[in-house]
């Protein structure tokens, strides 16, 4: 019997020290979870009012409070003790793990604190609405107009300052065809009349009549001297006489002295017409010379104006072939518009009805009127060559050629100045629409720049937002604790350049579609954001009906008056820019569906109109007068009709920080502006505000019965076993957090 007995005894000892080691583990577990639970429930009041909850561990003794709550549950009451726990506070222990500046843990935490209060339904309803009143095409179709019209305008610029350079080659050719036109007729007229004195005599036979003619003259000149010196001699004889010698002497002098007077006589009269004629034939000789003269130089200005209207007839073809690649690509990019938008089209017919192309033929036509002109220039010169020396008949025909030559042109320069005056006239008066157009949406956009107030300027304000985004700043804190960059999102701001606002407006628009797609969170973050901060229109008007109750975390009551929102959503240091990146993007948007419900008019459209931009800038400054007053409204604290054409759909300025929120989905930019907004409303770090610890327990039991067989089974490893000094020891750990 004792052999049956033992063995059974030995094993139920056995069995009781294992039973009492797991009773010790489950008394230990249960204690350090309390603990656990005891240390956590001392979590802040002040972060709780933001729905938030962590242990600010540097001031909590939380080490201390933990081993008291610890070894007070683990130690049994007087009397007998059927466990006899004893704790190892050597080897026991708490420890934090995540902060609340962990911005995963703040995260949890805020979708945890929104999912039952956060009206993403807002959200939801919106974007229904934009789909189920096809607002979404609309907006879609009117920014694809808008990036074909300013391609379209693009492109129609660039074909009329192509065809500005030809007209302006154009008329360089008429300049220098009418200027040699002056300057041959004066030349041809005077040719005729060189040739009719010149007659049919070379120069050769003009020369050898000089010749002859200075030969004659020479020879006359001695004869005339001899004959004067004759004279003298005999004057001398008929003075010498005495009257010695007879009656018959002086006779005979004076006899011989009139034979030599008449022979002197006719030598002088032959002298005179004989340098008469020298004269005439120098005369002649210098006609010939300027004959000679206006001939090669007339040829030359021929020659020289035909080299000038080849150079501009080739640079009016490569201009007219430049306008004409443009209306190529202008009519392609208009029947990719017409392609692309092959549904239901919710814009106005209207406005495609441009005028603007020319019919093919014209550019072709253009050459060819303009060709005439240097050909015929080519037919004169071949003319001017043709004509003979002194061929007076031939100048008729030279005549007639150069005659044809300015008619041509005259007609030419007639017919394309009426055409270039009415283009540029259509032209300007585009211009002067666009310009027009263009100053009234300057205007809205001056007006939204200057809307911005209510900001501080004083040092408190300046001070506060040094804090936060300045040299060791807050938001440089978190950052740097998270690894992760509190940058400022892509903001869009209406500028100056008004077709650049007016693109913004209609890209703005057109990032509506599948908004919702993967950002629950990011809801749950930014209605957080405006639910425990305030915002330009706390607390007033249509705004202030829709809050509901105050927060508990008192957004009238923080440091940073009605500015916390943007600041969260654009992160500048300065009331200023926040506020006016806010205003301007809504401005924006608003721009955009404004202009895309004003293209929506059945009456919207330039009929006839020449640039393609004046049916979208016309919409477009109508949509900014709307949009200025629209944002006015939004942040007097009233609401508005999201879309005035597609259903009613009122929002305020709160809804439309949503929207704003969800067009820059930044999260962990926003959760570390926020982390840095939460310390300067609270003045708790978070850095040092515990969400998650971990605690560890360890203690040991007494072994009753064969500490010796026990500690051979632990050795086989079919139960593990620390047995010391005849007690059993364990170590657990547990974790503890508030999301």
């Amino acid at each position: 019997m004792m052999i049956v007995l033992v063995p059974i005894f030995l094993f139920q000892a056995l069995f009781a020290d294992l039973i009492r080691l797991q009773l010790a583990e489950r008394e230990n577990e249960l204690a350090l979870k309390a603990a656990l639970r005891s240390v956590m429930s001392r979590y802040d009041r002040s972060l709780a009012a933001y729905g938030l909850f962590g242990l600010k561990w540097a001031e909590s003794g939380s080490v201390p409070l933990y081993m008291d709550y610890l070894t007070r549950n683990l130690a049994g009451g007087e009397g007998y003790r059927y466990l006899d726990l004893q704790p190892d506070r050597m080897n026991s222990g708490i420890e934090p793990v995540y902060t609340l500046a962990n911005p995963d843990v703040l995260k949890r935490q805020i979708v945890q604190e929104m999912k039952l209060k956060a009206p993403v339904e807002f959200i939801t309803e919106l974007l229904d609405k934009f789909q189920k009143t096809k607002a979404d095409k609309a907006m879609s179709q009117a920014k694809m107009y808008g990036d074909s019209m300013r391609e379209l305008e693009k492109l129609h610029w660039k074909r009329e300052e192509a065809l500005d350079k030809a007209w302006e080659k154009a008329q360089a050719m008429l300049g220098h065809v009418e200027a040699a036109g002056t300057t041959l007729n004066g030349n041809l007229s005077r040719l005729e009349t060189l040739a009719g004195q010149i007659g049919n005599r070379t120069e050769e036979q003009v020369l050898a009549a000089v010749s002859d003619a200075e030969r004659m003259i020479q020879s006359l000149n001695e004869r005339i001297r001899q004959l004067q010196q004759n004279m003298y001699s005999l004057s001398l004889a008929m003075a010498s006489l005495t009257g010695k010698e007879g009656p018959g002497a002086a006779m005979a002098l004076g006899q011989a002295m009139s034979a030599v007077q008449t022979e002197l006589n006719e030598a002088s009269r032959l002298l005179s017409e004989e340098s008469g004629r020298l004269t005439e034939l120098k005369k002649l000789l210098a006609d010939m010379a300027e004959y000679a003269l206006l001939f090669g130089s007339s040829k030359q200005l021929v020659a020289a104006t035909e080299q000038k209207l080849d150079v501009d007839y080739r640079a009016l073809c490569t201009a007219l072939d430049q306008a004409e690649e443009q209306q190529t690509k202008w009519l392609a990019e208009l029947e990719r518009y017409k392609s692309a938008g092959t549904g239901e089209s919710h814009l106005s017919e209207g406005l495609l009805l441009l005028s603007s192309a020319y019919d093919k033929a014209y550019f072709s036509r253009y050459k060819t009127e303009a060709a005439r002109i240097p050909a015929s220039l080519h037919g004169l010169a071949l003319r001017w060559a043709e004509q003979a020396w002194w061929n007076t008949s031939q100048w008729g025909k030279v005549a007639e050629e150069l005659q044809g030559l300015l008619e041509l042109s005259a007609g030419f320069k007639s017919g394309r100045a009426a055409l270039e005056a009415e283009r540029q006239a259509r032209n300007q008066t585009d211009r002067n629409e666009e310009e027009q157009q263009r100053k009234k949406i300057g205007g809205s956009l001056a007006d939204i720049r200057k809307a911005v107030t209510g900001c501080s300027t004083g040092n408190g304000e300046i001070a506060l937002y040094a804090k936060l985004g300045g040299p060791d700043s807050l938001t440089g804190k978190y950052s740097v604790y998270s690894k992760l960059a509190a940058a400022s999102p892509g903001v869009n701001r209406p500028g100056t350049d008004t077709d650049a606002s007016m693109g913004l407006g209609l890209d703005i628009i057109s990032q509506f579609s599948g908004l919702l797609t993967g950002l629950r969170d990011e809801l749950f973050i930014n209605e957080y954001a405006l639910d425990k901060f305030n915002y330009r229109t706390w607390g007033v008007g249509e705004a202030a009906q829709q809050q509901g109750a105050p927060a508990r975390s008192n957004p009238g009551g923080h440091p940073l008056v009605r500015q916390e929102a943007e600041y969260l959503l654009y992160g500048f240091n300065s009331c200023d820019l926040n506020l006016s990146a806010a205003y301007g993007e809504m401005f924006l948007l608003f721009f955009g569906i404004r202009t895309a419900e004003a293209l929506m008019d059945p009456a919207a459209g330039a009929a006839g109109a020449v640039a393609p931009l004046a049916a979208l800038l016309k919409a477009a400054a109508e949509g900014a007068a709307r949009a200025v007053q629209d944002v006015h409204t939004l942040t007097g604290g009233g609401a508005v009709s999201l879309f005035q054409k597609l259903g009613a759909f009122k929002v305020t300025y709160k809804d439309m920080l949503r929207v704003m929120l969800l067009l820059h989905p930044n999260q962990s930019s926003v959760l570390i502006r926020m982390q840095a907004l939460l310390e300067l409303n609270t003045g708790i770090d978070l850095t040092q505000t515990t969400t998650y610890v971990q605690g560890t327990s360890s203690g040991s039991v007494n072994v009753w019965f064969l500490p010796g067989v026990l500690r051979a089974i632990g050795k086989t490893g079919a139960v593990s076993l620390d047995l010391e000094e005849g007690r059993f020891r364990f170590r657990q750990t547990a974790v503890y957090a508030y999301d």
